[in-house]
């Protein structure tokens, strides 16, 4: 049976599940990855990964085991936490990827306040600094980073002891692993009211599990994955750009100036600098919702189709106002409004053939001197009817 670790500390207010193993290491005065392997038991591949997106419950009962802090509380500190409210099926939307390398993290998939670190007694890395729409931090009113600005290489705090043979005394966690530059000294930028408003109001919608858009309470699922679409067309290159571009307008100020490195580019792959932008675009349409994104896909020209992309359905609060104000469509008779004119073309005896049907509905058709020959018997019909979709012929009654 495993013993109780000699120093035990908890897991702090929203804090991330690498940061506390990081803090565990370095408090019981260990190297992290012969502590992660040797003292707490998980497998040495587990930094091979992203740690934080979610570790098996086996792992979880050791690590509970060993530190006496319940599974409910450590589980908390995974981003698997999110999945009532803000992950999709395969677990990726709204969580920064880290694109890992072995052990080391490629993309920035964390990003950090300066200020908050320097301000902490012990620092941490909250949970919330992996989530894409984050790009601020609400406290001190500061663009997040998400890159050492010596060496521009991700922050990876298990990495902070990788090129010391000893321990050190400082927080090593705060420390770029390539340049040894501490991030609490990193210079911030202000960030903009209207991302701060978006971060302070998406945040409350985590705790809530509900999200106020426009006149509607709609729950944070529903929420979170609507925005996330509407994030996707801000960040696209395709033809939603224009509705990007228009956006920009109604702000007053060209806050979308150039376009990505790739025709889709997903937000969460993006810079934090830039998606602290499309967050104050995002706040801009939802200060007026759905005046707003109605004036600008109208602009635009944006019809349904390109709105919802490969998502077959869209959450019920976007989608009414997509079908019913962006439905650029022709509108296509049903079956019943079909057989309802051949009976009232029958009752005045009038002709069912299929070209005038498409004729009396509005459609298609083709005019009467090309339908079919003059000499041929009555009835006959015209040569373009054997190529019609079988869907779109209806015999007489």
């Amino acid at each position: 049976m495993r013993q109780l670790l000699l120093i035990r500390p908890k897991p702090l207010a929203d804090e991330l599940f690498s940061s506390w193993i990081v803090r565990l290491a370095w408090a019981n005065g260990q190297k992290l990855h012969p502590f992660t392997h040797k003292i707490l038991g998980l497998t040495s591949r587990i930094w091979n990964k992203d740690p934080d997106r979610g570790v098996p419950a086996d792992q979880i009962e050791l690590i509970a085991t060993v530190t006496g802090i319940s599974t409910e509380v450590i589980q908390e500190t995974t981003l698997s936490s999110y999945a009532k409210v803000v992950l999709d099926g395969n677990g990726r939307q709204w969580i920064l990827p880290i694109g890992h390398r072995a052990r080391y993290w490629m993309r920035p998939g964390l990003q950090i306040c300066p200020v908050c670190l320097a301000s902490d007694a012990v620092p941490y890395f909250r949970k919330r600094w992996r989530l894409a729409f984050v790009t601020c931090c609400v406290e001190h009113r500061v663009v997040l980073i998400d890159r050492c600005k010596q060496c521009n290489q991700p922050i990876s705090p298990h990495t902070g002891d990788y090129k010391s043979k000893i321990l050190r005394d400082e927080f090593s966690w705060v420390l770029c692993y390539h340049c040894g530059a501490d991030f609490r000294q990193i210079n911030t930028f202000p960030a903009t009211n209207g991302a701060i408003n978006t971060a302070k109001y998406l945040i409350n919608g985590l705790v809530d599990q509900w999200i106020q858009i426009g006149e509607r309470s709609v729950h944070s699922r529903l929420g979170f994955d609507g925005l996330h679409v509407l994030c996707r067309m801000l960040c696209s290159n395709t033809r939603s750009r224009r509705f990007a571009i228009c956006v920009s307008d109604g702000m007053g100020e060209l806050s979308f100036p150039s376009e990505f490195m790739t025709r889709k580019q997903s937000f969460e792959e993006l810079e934090v600098t830039e998606r602290h932008r499309i967050i104050t675009m995002l706040n801009w349409l939802l200060a007026e919702w759905p005046t707003r994104f109605l004036w600008a896909g109208r602009r635009a020209r944006l019809s349904k189709a390109y709105i919802r992309g490969a998502d077959s359905d869209l959450p019920y609060w976007l989608s009414i106002e997509v079908e019913w104000e962006l439905d650029g469509g022709y509108y296509v008779p049903n079956e019943d409004e079909r057989q309802a004119l051949l009976v009232y073309l029958e009752r005045l005896g009038l002709s069912t053939a299929e070209n005038n049907l498409r004729r009396w509905l509005g459609q298609s058709y083709v005019s009467g001197h090309k339908t079919s020959d003059p000499l041929a018997p009555r009835g006959k019909k015209w040569p373009g009817y054997a190529k019609m979709k079988s869907r779109d012929r209806i015999e007489p009654l």
